[in-house]
């Protein structure tokens, strides 16, 4: 079998859809060796070890500076590319919600992880707000294939677009192999290398509107007050909309000098930055998945979240059942902080559940569905 990727969220800083892929593509390489795999990037090819496989076969499809948006390229240049290669092509997969318009390939997946920018438009830019949404309710229509991440993302998709349940498929994330406990008790470089306090909360995601981390910073404010050498470590770049000051609210807040803004953070970091937090909180209003949760879990922490995220958590965190009520945030936090019990028990609950999803599993079931389409 010959699948053509739409592989543009490999290139660059990768986060969600680009570790997915990645974790996918190197499961396939190693399992399914008789396949070939077409990537497309758009701007550079990485030099990944995993990518040098003889499976993958790289195009680079670059598009004229004032044409290079997403839009144009997936719609104009990228279908040009497939066009070329469409007599090898057994699928088309694109892993970022859309599609090209004009396919060329016979038979075509896509995956969909959330729906946000329908059902919350308000969350969205106005210049995406229409271009967003469309397009993926026209590729979860065409496509023969629909991947998404949970129950939650299926219902939604099914009901908002209106496709027939039976090709819509869920595909449950995981962490990787490297996620894991801290064996010994060394002293890690990241308090000094990020200014962190002895203890810290971390919280690992965009920051959009959904994910309410102003509210999570305002609790933290009221819980720093009567413990000065806690820290709350932010990692994600500012994409809210409405957009939200959280410069300023971190400037209101930070009592004590311990909240800690990153708005990127290194890979090679990514493992300590978790294994040394006494506490890890993802809230949302609307989601159905969370690999940094998953991430979290993996490594031993105790994990807050909303009720929204039980399909991914099952009872193996502390819950806060309104997102957007900061009190609510600052007792589940507090208790998470001061109560040792309750930290090792979340703890041992959140291993326990990691182990019943790997991204072996993820791949395999994925290629099951190509092979079965």
């Amino acid at each position: 079998m010959n699948i053509g990727i739409n592989a543009i969220y490999l290139e660059g800083r990768r986060t969600g859809i680009g570790r997915y892929l990645q974790n996918v593509l190197k499961y396939w390489a190693q399992n399914y060796p008789d396949n070939k795999y077409y990537l497309y990037f758009r701007r550079e090819i990485p030099t990944d070890d995993f990518l040098s496989a003889p499976q993958f076969i790289k195009r680079l499809v670059p598009a004229p500076k004032i044409l290079d948006r997403w839009i144009f390229w997936e719609n104009l240049y990228l279908p040009r590319a497939l066009k070329q290669d469409q007599a090898n092509l057994d699928w088309f997969y694109s892993p970022s919600y859309t599609i090209p318009i004009i396919n060329p390939v016979k038979k075509t997946a896509v995956a969909i992880f959330d729906i946000y920018y329908t059902v919350h438009p308000e969350w969205v830019p106005f210049k995406n707000r229409y271009t967003q949404g469309p397009l993926s309710k026209y590729a979860a229509r065409k496509a023969d294939l629909v991947i998404c991440a949970s129950e939650f993302d299926k219902n939604d998709i099914v009901k908002y677009y209106n496709v027939p349940e039976s090709k819509v498929k869920v595909m449950y994330l995981a962490a990787e192999d490297k996620f894991k406990p801290k064996t010994n008790d060394s002293h890690s470089d990241i308090f000094t290398k990020y200014k962190i306090k002895s203890k810290y909360i971390l919280c690992l995601g965009h920051i959009i509107n959904r994910r309410v981390q102003d509210q999570i910073i305002r609790a933290f404010g009221h819980l720093s007050q009567s413990d000065p050498n806690l820290s709350l470590v932010l990692v994600g770049q500012n994409r809210t909309c409405p957009f939200i000051d959280i410069q300023q609210l971190i400037n209101e807040n930070n009592h004590h000098g311990g909240i800690v803004w990153i708005d990127y953070l290194p890979e090679e970091d990514m493992l300590e930055m978790y294994q040394n937090a006494t506490g890890f909180i993802y809230l949302t209003l609307y989601e159905g998945e969370s690999i940094p949760v998953r991430e979290a879990m993996a490594c031993g922490v105790p994990v807050i979240t909303s009720k929204i995220l039980q399909e991914v958590t099952a009872d193996a965190a502390e819950y806060v059942q309104d997102p957007n009520n900061a009190a609510e945030i600052f007792t589940a936090m507090g208790k998470v902080i001061t109560d040792q019990d309750l930290r090792l028990c979340l703890a041992d609950l959140g291993l326990k559940r990691n182990t019943l999803y790997t991204w072996q599993k993820c791949a395999d079931d994925t290629m099951k569905h190509f092979m079965s389409f």
